[in-house]
């Protein structure tokens, strides 16, 4: 399932000890088994609206994509933990960028260029799990025509953590 956490990485050698019903035991010694510890951090990728309205307000309302967590073996397994999505969205208005809060549901005012809002930005829009690796935001309100980026992070549960990424950017020209 799950890639160990580093201080239990190695290679350990099983046994199993079996009783009879008149108390006689047999160990039995099982092959070596190596755990290799988890520094992959997840792959977050987003989800584009159709070619059609891309560029429309409406198609930008919930922002999906995907996370996969390629540091364990089978990321779609019985007891994967999906990873937890971050993403700052954010819309040029005038010189500024704004920031989207999915807890307030209101834009913030940000900085002149994407790199100086990133590293003031203290509210994000959380992405909520859909399925074994799908997520997708909350509605998004207040998109107006313009520019929008959206940028991700995303953390497993060893703490293995992606930098912000810009997933998209794209101009909005209508509302449909």
């Amino acid at each position: 399932p799950a890639a160990p956490p580093p201080q239990l990485a190695g290679t350990y050698h099983p046994y199993v000890t079996i009783t009879d019903e008149d108390g006689n035991t047999t160990t039995v010694q099982l092959p070596a088994v190596t755990l290799v510890p988890d520094h992959t951090p997840p792959v977050v990728t987003l989800t584009r609206p159709r070619a059609g309205i891309r560029k429309t307000i409406r198609a930008w309302r919930h922002v999906r994509g995907t996370t996969i967590d390629a540091g364990i073996s089978r990321p779609d397994g019985p007891f994967a933990i999906l990873p937890q999505t971050e993403l700052l969205i954010l819309q040029k208005r005038g010189p500024f960028f704004y920031v989207y809060s999915s807890s307030r549901k209101r834009w913030s005012v940000g900085e002149r260029t994407v790199a100086a809002t990133v590293s003031s930005a203290t509210s994000v829009a959380f992405a909520y799990n859909e399925g074994r690796r799908g997520w997708r935001t909350m509605f998004v309100h207040g998109l107006t025509r313009g520019r929008l980026v959206v940028l991700a992070s995303a953390t497993d549960e060893l703490v293995n953590e992606t930098s912000w990424t810009v997933l998209t950017r794209v101009t909005l020209t209508r509302r449909r």
